[in-house]
């Protein structure tokens, strides 16, 4: 039984060392009112009980979530130069979709901010239903067919 135990605090370190998960949802932030962070910048957001809070670059902006006054799903499609040369059937492999959130809030002073976050096609989901039950307001969204 003891080797047991060490055997998996040993993959447990391996883990952590080489790039185990880190606490926090990895995205980017591409926009927004919190200006210690650069546009496009790596950020990580986390979903605590009280607020949420976005870290980036050492800086952190924390909001209570019923400061919270608007959260939107928006999904752009971006086409390569290719789709002029290439038959349309090979297109649907050349194209990416990306997928912004847009949270508004109420700052302490009473100034509306947002923060615009590029998510990953697999934390979208996950996201938006738990800002969602967090906030108790609906998700809204830009697009005409948002979940396709």
């Amino acid at each position: 039984m003891h080797w047991l135990i060490r055997v998996l605090l040993f993959f447990a370190a391996c883990a952590r060392a080489f790039g185990g998960s880190e606490p926090g949802l990895p995205l980017k932030y591409v926009g927004g009112t919190f200006t210690p962070c650069a546009l496009n910048s790596n950020a990580r957001l986390y979903l605590p009980g009280s607020g949420l809070i976005l870290r980036c670059n050492a800086h952190e902006v924390k909001v209570g979530y019923d400061k919270i006054t608007l959260v939107r799903y928006s999904q752009t499609l971006r086409l390569s130069w290719t789709d002029i040369a290439v038959p349309e059937h090979l297109l649907l492999q050349n194209r990416s979709h990306r997928h912004f959130v847009t949270i508004e809030y109420t700052a302490a002073d009473g100034a509306k901010q947002g923060l615009i976050l590029l998510v990953a096609q697999g934390n979208v989901r996950g996201l938006l239903a738990d800002l969602r039950a967090r906030t108790g307001r609906p998700v809204e969204f830009e697009d005409r067919d948002p979940r396709k």
